[in-house]
């Protein structure tokens, strides 16, 4: 049932990522052009203009989840043991959407002002080290549902440690 719900959440969240993932496509050239124009007074202000875009549309997306998950499972599925399943993913990690598009933005800024090893870097802190030990940890404790809270405080960590990052690179470069 895990597994079978999993999947279904998979589809689903694909569907509520396209319009953030359209705003990230065009955040690399967007920083590299301003960077290299000296304009990081452009750079800052797209910075901030996506944090709050992605937070924002991360709520709003979850408050739509929120009211409609069930009936939207039922369409994928007549099982109720897969039905709750998927409930309780989407209930528990769709409070984190907003943060995990953060965490995928400063990764693109920070390609974007030549700085790729950090968003390697910034990718892998958090898969490797939130991700993995986060539901490893949650599963021991809480089970399936600490699975998806593992997967919840990842989001939101990597999402503010991209924003403080992010944050003193730039800040750093207008300092020059």
């Amino acid at each position: 049932a895990a597994v079978a719900a999993i999947g279904v959440a998979g589809r689903i969240e694909m569907f509520a990522f396209m319009i953030p993932m359209t705003v990230g496509v065009s955040l690399v050239p967007f920083v590299a052009q301003n960077y290299g124009a000296q304009r990081l007074d452009r750079v800052r202000t797209a910075r901030k203009g996506t944090i709050i875009f992605a937070l924002a549309f991360g709520l709003a997306v979850s408050g739509i989840f929120m009211v409609i998950i069930r009936p939207l499972a039922g369409l994928f599925s007549g099982d109720p043991e897969v039905i709750d399943v998927l409930v309780k993913y989407i209930y528990i990690t769709c409070l984190g959407y907003g943060f995990m598009e953060v965490n995928r933005y400063c990764g693109f800024f920070m390609i974007g002002i030549h700085k790729p090893a950090s968003s390697a870097i910034l990718n892998a802190i958090r898969v490797i080290v939130l991700l993995i030990p986060l539901t490893l940890l949650g599963s021991k404790l809480l089970g399936l549902s600490g699975i998806f809270g593992g997967r919840l405080i990842t989001d939101v960590v990597s999402g503010g440690f991209g924003i403080i990052w992010t944050g003193r690179i730039i800040g750093r470069h207008l300092a020059r």
